[in-house]
């Protein structure tokens, strides 16, 4: 009866270790997380798509495009203020691909963004799955609102080269490590 025991507890213990292997991580379970100018590669189903978060800003308003040639003030909602944050993506696979999945939090989801992209951000906004023919890239901003209190060590980005993003894949970081307090 205690080998049974034992024999069970080892099986237990196999299908732990196998599981532990299995995560939602991007890079295979890596605990790597990544600053601003760093890019790592995410490998789609037949191509590899290089990801860099190049800069970021905070915002209480903005200016954009109003549609008809002049520009609006684009103001956030009490209590909140808007992050942006700039990306470059490069297919350096071998076959066509897509722009990754993106995400940024804190985010607060009961706040609706508006329409348009700010007047200084000149390469406008990053579009996620969108077709990224080999050696091609594309740089944008990805547009959140925040709380008005959030500050850069508190922000997280994801990129995920499916629709999905999960919790595992928040790796990129506003402010290293070390900085944060």
């Amino acid at each position: 009866m205690l080998s049974n025991r034992h024999v069970a507890i080892a099986l237990a213990l196999v299908v732990l270790v196998a599981l532990a292997g299995c995560t939602d991580d991007f890079g295979g379970g890596s605990e790597e997380s990544y600053g601003i100018g760093e890019t790592a590669e995410l490998g789609q189903e037949n191509t590899t798509i290089a990801v860099t978060v190049d800069d970021y800003r905070f915002a209480d308003s903005y200016e954009a495009a109003d549609g008809s040639g002049g520009t609006q003030t684009v103001t956030a909602p009490d209590g909140e203020q808007f992050l942006f944050v700039q990306v470059t993506v490069e297919n350096v696979g071998n076959e066509d691909g897509a722009t990754p999945a993106v995400a940024v939090r804190p985010r607060n989801t009961t706040a609706s963004d508006p329409a348009g992209a700010p007047t200084w951000a000149t390469d406008g906004l990053y579009r996620s799955i969108r077709p990224l023919p080999t050696g091609e890239s594309r740089t944008g901003w990805v547009r959140a609102t925040v709380a008005d209190n959030v500050t850069e060590a508190d922000a997280e980005i994801a990129f995920s080269t499916d629709i999905l993003v999960t919790s595992g894949e928040y790796k990129w970081l506003l402010v290293a490590d070390d900085d944060e307090e």
